[in-house]
């Protein structure tokens, strides 16, 4: 079998839900090596058989089939691992992830999501952006929203008090001080865009995920630094979305879902619903609509039952829920109707809600001051699509835009470019072509403020796609002109 692939055992570790790497951890080898075995290249010496076999849960004699292709497959006898993010295939002569990028969707304990977790980080800072990005795919669909509906019900583990494994003890100060870090890369992130925050908060996610697993702490301690994770998790993903990265900033979103569940606190429990409201946002921009809409209605589902509380969250992902409907078409006119109503109403009553002092640093534009204008942003979103089959809501769509960019706060830059952007395609869509073209030659002029967002370049495309039907217009040719010269997007 020399020279040979050994696809039986690969395909026994990954049915084991283990990486490379944590297989060579628990047989005592480097990871290398497990490659090597893997291609065929080498053959375990006999002294790691045993733990090999302990490793696969096999016999050692299994292992030797493994090893030479003999036998029934083994596969189907591992635990009931759902692995719906793939690899893609590399181009030729490229560097390859430093790991195996597949994870399951799962219910794992705190300690098992911690070490996938970290393996995942070491694989995305030791590849390149782009190889990452096409290394890991999107799920959507049953596959994904069926098992999340699933485990969600079941009840958190939460983080053990730890002994430490070579790191000292740390006590709450260390994990305040991991928040107030999230708080400035959150800033920053919505001033200049995600893309260049990116890896200064994958490092230290990595910091807060090494005292998770290698310091001492009580339980006290092990619960909130999880929550902080969760957090951090979530806002990587964000960074990842908003720089093009579609399969990590999905990764990303789910081991924050698994961190935040885990972590069983007030705190951690809406961030759960952050992290499906993220991964309903990125099933919408992939164009995945049931997928979204079933992952808000899961979002909605989690918000605890407090008629007094979180009814700024709730009348996001009612509104959230709206732009997904609206871009299904004019047959759910009516429920995108009902939903915007539904989210400004709770807005009016979140007014008098009990404060929590966190949630405006866990959801800083639904509960910050420009919670009135993400509604309104995402309200213009859904009447926009509408409008594709009847131009009767291009009004509608332009007013909510109109709104949202005269209602967001400063601070949030690369929002209040999304507004101008969104004014001038409804612009468009509703006849007034020299004011569209007024309002996009200022979201051009604003766009040069934010430095790394692959989401606005997109919003931009789309929006010169919009131009194309006017383009014998003479403002309109002047608007594109500018766009080109603006070198916004690579055409």
């Amino acid at each position: 079998m020399a020279g040979r692939k050994r696809e039986r055992l690969a395909e026994r570790r990954k049915a084991m839900g283990l990486s490379q790497e944590r297989l060579a951890e628990a047989v005592g080898v480097d990871t290398s090596t497990v490659a090597r075995w893997e291609r065929g290249e080498t053959e375990p010496q006999a002294v790691h058989r045993p733990r090999l076999a302990e490793a696969l849960k096999v016999s050692v004699e299994t292992v030797g089939e493994l090893l030479t292709g003999t036998g029934p497959s083994t596969a189907r006898t591992a635990p009931a691992y759902f692995a719906p993010y793939g690899l893609a295939e590399l181009p030729s002569g490229t560097d390859e992830p430093a790991d195996d990028l597949a994870a399951p969707t799962y219910a794992w304990g705190a300690l098992r999501t911690l070490e996938d977790l970290a393996v995942f980080l070491r694989s995305d800072m030791l590849t390149r952006r782009d190889i990452l990005a096409a290394s890991v795919t999107m799920a959507a669909g049953k596959a994904l929203t069926e098992p999340v509906a699933s485990w969600l019900n079941t009840a958190p583990g939460g983080l053990p008090a730890s002994d430490g494994h070579g790191l000292g003890r740390i006590g709450m100060s260390a994990v305040e001080g991991i928040e107030r870090t999230v708080r400035y890369l959150v800033a920053s992130d919505y001033a200049v865009g995600g893309g260049l925050l990116r890896e200064a908060a994958a490092g230290h996610l990595k910091y807060a995920v090494d005292l998770a697993q290698y310091a001492s702490y009580s339980s006290a301690v092990g619960a909130r630094l999880l929550t902080v994770i969760a957090d951090l998790a979530g806002r990587v993903g964000w960074m990842s979305h908003d720089a093009g990265m579609v399969g990590p900033a999905q990764r990303y979103a789910w081991y924050g879902l698994q961190a935040a569940h885990e972590a069983g606190t007030e705190k951690a429990q809406l961030l759960a619903v952050r992290a499906l409201d993220h991964l309903a946002e990125y099933a919408w921009a992939a164009g995945h609509l049931d997928t979204a809409r079933r992952l808000y209605g899961l979002a909605l589902d989690q918000i605890p039952d407090d008629p007094h509380r979180f009814n700024a969250v709730r009348a996001s992902r009612r509104c959230s829920l709206a732009k997904v409907l609206g871009g299904m078409g004019s047959s759910h006119s009516a429920d995108v109707d009902r939903n915007v109503s539904v989210s400004f109403d709770l807005c009016r009553k979140a007014e008098a809600d009990q404060p929590a002092s966190w949630l405006a640093d866990c959801f800083p534009v639904t509960c910050g001051p420009s919670a009135n204008a993400e509604l309104e942003s995402e309200a213009a979103t859904a009447y926009h699509s509408l409008a594709r089959e009847d131009a009767r809501f291009a009004t509608r769509a332009q007013r909510h835009a109109r709104q949202a960019l005269e209602r967001r706060s400063d601070g949030f830059t690369r929002s209040r470019v999304f507004d101008q952007v969104m004014l001038a395609r409804t612009g468009l869509r509703a006849g007034e072509l020299d004011q569209a073209c007024r309002d996009g030659q200022e979201a051009i002029r604003m766009a040069a403020a934010v430095s790394d967002s692959q989401r606005l370049r997109t919003r931009l495309a789309q929006f010169m796609e919009d131009t194309e039907q006017h383009q014998r217009e003479p403002a309109v040719r002047e608007l594109r002109e500018e766009l080109r010269a603006a070198s916004a997007w690579s055409l």
